[in-house]
């Protein structure tokens, strides 16, 4: 009944077990550098808030993220360790992606998409494995679960209950990212052209999503999301520029050198329908993926941003590429080489997610170091700005008192450390002479507010907060690490 979705023989058993591997692998690698992953910028803001709040800390009404997020909340009211809490979160994304493919491969029966999956995981994610918070990453992984529900229910019609959830489904999926409605539209216009007994179905989805995502945007907007939306007005002034932008070039230099298999994907997509004489989907699989390239290196033109953050923004770009090979491409080779290349490929990705820790165990390294360096300090609360910070080694700094926090009362329990180095130390100086309070990025908290079992300070200290500069705290500058 649902052959369409599963493969045959050993190319089943290859996924699977493979599936199986990669997640333990990734779980293993969570753990290894879980410091890496959740001291660094959003998720250390997120389990400081979490932890003080005690509730879930969901942004710009992206409450997708309340499935990862409930992990730290669990474990704090639990009264877990902050070590053991830590590890959890970091943990629960992978958790979560693991869930969605033991799902797809034995509830749904659907291995075509528990393949998708596997590829979301792993043939684009490199730096944003260590930039684990991305609602775009959990929201990619809840399309294909439920995509992978709605073509069971176009063959099965549960009666009384299918619609109602497949429609809570939908408008959960529309508020975990804004742009999540592109890959989605990507699929619905994917299974367009290739069911045509079915057609109907997904043209109707691929209508209620763009509906959901239109009311969502215009009732439940945020500054933060019209900003970044009204970046794509610069497309406008780049025609027909596009591909002479920095962020361009930037991006054709990943491609070669850290999306190579990615590239090689889109290569044998295109050269497989061209094969077949399939010219819409290959128009479908190569125009996407061009054009919302162009969509992202356009509204960030200037090429300013980390690697992390853009991508994240990038990612839908392995939709374009996982959905193709898994519905058309795999099932269409030798069954021996399609498992062989599928294994080939996630052993090689496996690898650049490692190798990919060094600037983020860096980045760990010289926040310890400035740690030990004021241990000895008669005052150990600082307010730094950011001119002098190694820039190429902490890449942002907007998250520092949380990151601080964090680190010092995972390694000196007893003993958290508030450190702030801020883009605007002015607007804080009304603050330094606060006793018991940690003084963060929003606001300030005294200690009385902050659970001691997370936010170890210590209650004798009465010093007030200090003012002083990187280089008079760090004469020699310590060592820079750059990537």
């Amino acid at each position: 009944m649902f052959e369409h979705l599963s493969y045959s023989g050993s190319l089943r058993k290859t996924i699977v077990w493979s599936g199986v591997v990669i997640y333990i692998v990734l779980a293993v690698l969570a753990i290894v550098f879980y410091k890496e992953r959740v001291a660094f910028v959003d998720l250390s803001f997120h389990l400081f808030t979490i932890l003080q709040e005690d509730t879930l800390t969901i942004q710009n009404y992206r409450f997708g993220a309340a499935i990862t997020q409930l992990v730290p909340l669990l474990g704090g009211r639990l009264g877990l360790s902050l070590h053991t809490v830590t590890i959890l979160y970091s943990l629960a994304f992978v958790g979560w992606y693991a869930s969605v493919f033991a799902f797809c491969v034995w509830g749904a029966r659907a291995v075509r998409w528990g393949t998708v999956v596997v590829l979301l995981s792993t043939l684009m994610v490199t730096h944003t494995f260590y930039w684990a918070q991305s609602e775009l990453q959990q929201g990619l992984v809840f399309m294909v679960l439920f995509l992978a529900v709605y073509q069971r229910w176009l063959v099965v019609k549960w009666p009384g209950w299918g619609v109602p959830a497949l429609s809570i489904g939908l408008f959960t999926l529309c508020f975990f990212h804004p742009t999540l409605f592109i890959p989605f539209s990507f699929c619905c216009l994917f299974f367009v052209l290739r069911n045509r007994d079915s057609y109907t179905s997904y043209l109707w989805l691929l209508g209620a999503m763009l509906a959901l995502t239109y009311i969502k945007n215009k009732v439940f907007h945020t500054p933060y999301d019209i900003d970044n939306i009204k970046r794509t007005d610069k497309l406008f002034s780049l025609f027909p520029n596009y591909f002479n932008t920095y962020a361009f070039q930037r991006f054709l230099n990943w491609l070669v050198y850290d999306y190579y298999l990615l590239s090689l994907g889109l290569i044998l997509v295109i050269a497989h329908y061209a094969w077949q004489k399939q010219w819409l989907r290959m128009a479908l699989s190569g125009g996407a993926f061009l054009a919302y390239a162009v969509l992202v290196t356009g509204s960030y033109s200037e090429g300013q941003e980390p690697q992390f953050y853009m991508e994240n923004l990038l990612l839908p770009l392995a939709v374009f590429v996982a959905v193709p090979l898994a519905f058309d491409v795999l099932p269409s080779l030798p069954a021996r080489w399609a498992a062989g290349m599928v294994v080939i490929v996630l052993t090689l990705r496996l690898l650049s997610i490692g190798f990919a820790h060094v600037p983020y165990s860096n980045r760990v390294a010289w926040a310890q170091r400035l740690l030990h360096h004021t241990e000895n300090l008669p005052n150990r609360k600082l307010l730094l700005p950011e001119q002098g910070v190694p820039m190429d080694t902490v890449m942002m700094t907007w998250a520092t008192p949380y990151e601080f926090w964090l680190l010092s009362s995972l390694e000196e329990p007893q003993q958290a450390r508030s450190i702030c180095i801020s883009s605007n130390p002015d607007e804080k100086m009304s603050f330094l002479n606060k006793p018991q309070s940690f003084l963060a990025t929003w606001g300030l908290f005294d200690y009385s507010q902050l659970p001691a079992r997370y936010f170890p300070f210590p209650t004798t200290d009465t010093t007030s907060y200090k003012r002083t500069t990187y280089a008079e705290l760090m004469p020699s500058g310590g060592p820079v690490y750059r990537w």
